[in-house]
């Protein structure tokens, strides 16, 4: 059965071989069910060993990692290959460089939710202060 994917955290990598273990590590630790994320790496054409690191992982994680590369090597360009390959509802971007407390992901989809919840209702005013919805 497939899970529908939740969460899609998008990572710009480039030469990050001295952090990306720690930043995989401290995901691996997070609360919310690896079932419902998934995680897109996508390299700018590394120097260093980034890709082999993000290879061991993907080969011990293959639901869950997925690496891309990015020749133009620009964080823009970066985040528009992951944004289009996820399948998440969300999209977070993380830094390769940054650990992230346990509960980072699921307290970020709480919130989204009670945001999403919180805006359903609101109405966009016009410049008059009409309603703009039909």
């Amino acid at each position: 059965m497939d899970v529908q994917k939740i969460v899609s955290v998008v990572m710009p990598v480039y030469n990050e071989e001295k952090y990306i273990d720690k930043c995989i590590r401290s995901l691996l630790l997070q609360d919310y069910p690896r079932e419902k994320m998934e995680w897109i790496f996508v390299d700018g054409m590394s120097q260093d060993c980034t890709v082999q690191i993000l290879q061991g992982y993907a080969g011990q994680y293959p639901e869950l990692i997925r690496i891309y590369e990015n020749p133009d090597k620009i964080v823009p360009y970066a985040m528009n290959i992951g944004i289009t390959n996820a399948k998440g509802k969300y999209i977070v971007r993380l830094d390769a460089h940054t650990m992230r407390r346990i509960i980072f992901l699921s307290a970020y989809i709480i919130w989204k939710i009670q945001m999403q919840k919180m805006l359903a209702g609101w109405r966009k005013l016009n410049r008059t202060g009409r309603s703009a919805m039909r």
